[in-house]
């Protein structure tokens, strides 16, 4: 157990660092993050009018009021912000380590493999659109006319983290086969951003082998309607064990299946 709390310190330690330079280097730019929060305030209103327009022809979707859409959507866009803050980026370079042999002094690094390439970038300008996602949430509770429950609270702190980690598995897993479909990389981002769109509404809307597509085989239920669902209406306990379980499942086989794939890189200067 020590040495596993060492490990752990020691990457925590090499991960602060990366952020570091990361902001080092984008506080030089301050005019995109403005850039950024338009752009992400504009996409936001986009959503909220979707919502008012549906519910200008209905009072409910598959069950849930507006005040629940509400907080879906911004559970939603907490999540893409997240996911944007810590891996987006460096899912996006996978390809051209490949390419151009970058990758060869990743390999060479003494640290994880997959950490240095999966995690060596943050997009800082996501920070603050997560503070506004944090505030849609809040006035969706508004809307509703209640606040969540100290338990809800609890069930959404343990699975939206643990929904976070499983959409990283997928993603590093659908990356690392760029090892061998190089050219497809971008379509393949492209395929996951097209996905992720599905998570703004409630799983029901979809028919079922779709509802069990986005639950389990690309699991943004886990990151939007379960959490959102623990909030607003309470959940079955055996949804946050099971995600536990299945976070651990998700990252344990990514990462030997990035283990596996590193095994068969050749480098790009041989």
């Amino acid at each position: 157990m020590a040495r596993w709390g060492a490990r752990l310190g020691r990457y925590w330690r090499v991960w602060r660092a990366f952020a570091k330079s990361c902001l080092e280097r984008e506080a030089q730019f301050r005019a995109s993050l403005a850039a950024g929060l338009l752009r992400s305030v504009v996409w936001l209103a986009l959503g909220l009018i979707n919502i008012e327009i549906l519910f200008s022809y209905t009072d409910a979707i598959a069950g849930w009021s507006r005040g629940q859409m509400w907080l879906l959507l911004g559970i939603a866009r907490l999540g893409e912000s997240a996911l944007s803050f810590a891996f987006r980026g460096n899912m996006e370079r996978i390809s051209s380590y490949i390419t151009y042999g970058d990758m060869d002094f990743i390999l060479l690094k003494p640290i994880s493999s997959q950490f240095a390439a999966t995690l060596r970038y943050i997009d800082i300008y996501q920070a603050p659109q997560m503070l506004i996602n944090l505030g849609l949430i809040g006035y969706a509770f508004r809307l509703m006319g209640r606040w969540p429950s100290a338990g809800g609270l609890a069930t959404f702190a343990v699975m939206f983290p643990c929904g976070i980690a499983m959409l990283y598995a997928l993603w590093t897993a659908v990356s690392t086969c760029t090892f061998w479909l190089v050219r497809q990389a971008p379509n393949i981002v492209e395929i996951l951003d097209s996905l992720y769109g599905a998570a703004r509404y409630p799983t029901r809307v979809f028919p079922e082998f779709l509802q069990f597509i986005l639950t389990f085989l690309v699991p943004l239920a886990f990151v939007t309607v379960l959490p959102a669902q623990a909030l607003a209406l309470g959940i079955n306990p055996l949804y946050p064990l099971g995600s536990l379980a299945f976070a651990a499942a998700s990252l344990y086989l990514s990462h030997r299946f990035w283990t596996f794939a590193t095994r068969y890189y050749t480098s790009a200067s041989s």
